[in-house]
């Protein structure tokens, strides 16, 4: 748990990482800087799957959280099934500020 914090916060454009285990799901919450885009952050978030082992791979599902607070922000979740090679993505649909 500790490792796969540390290697993550070794990207100079994460902010923070936090990672909690609740049944057989692994929720990652990834806060980065606002100067990352949105498909690199995700790059990152695909990339951290390698960090897990095969045997935790196979019994886990994991749940995603990527979040960026710059002017062009976003928040956006994404979650890979045991049984599933990639992750799949929300739709992250902007939501208009009223003004």
């Amino acid at each position: 748990k500790n490792s796969y914090i540390e290697s993550i916060k070794e990207n100079q454009s994460v902010t923070s990482v936090n990672l909690r285990i609740s049944g057989r799901i692994i929720y990652v919450n990834i806060v980065f800087n606002n100067d990352i885009s949105l498909d690199n952050a995700k790059a990152v978030a695909e990339k951290s799957i390698d960090l897990f082992s095969e045997k935790n791979l196979g019994y886990y599902d994991i749940e995603f959280s990527l979040l960026s607070d710059g002017d062009d922000g976003f928040a956006i979740m994404g979650a890979r099934n045991v049984n599933g090679s990639g992750v799949v993505w929300n739709n992250n649909t902007a939501v208009e500020s009223e003004k």
